[in-house]
C-alpha cells in the first residue's frame, strides 16, 4: 500500500448489505479506508 492510497477513504452508502460490503473488502484490499453505511441515517 502506499501513502496516496492510505491516505484515501470511501463512504459506501448502499442498501444492499452484501453489495456494500463486498464493494469494500474490495477496496480494503486495494489499500483504502472504508466506511460502510445502509441508508442515509446511519451515513
Amino acid at each position: 500500500m502506499n501513502q496516496v492510497t492510505a491516505d484515501r477513504g470511501w463512504l459506501i452508502i448502499d442498501d444492499d448489505e452484501v453489495f456494500a460490503q463486498t464493494l469494500a473488502n474490495a477496496l480494503t484490499r486495494r489499500g483504502y479506508r472504508t466506511d460502510v453505511a445502509h441508508n442515509a441515517r446511519d451515513a
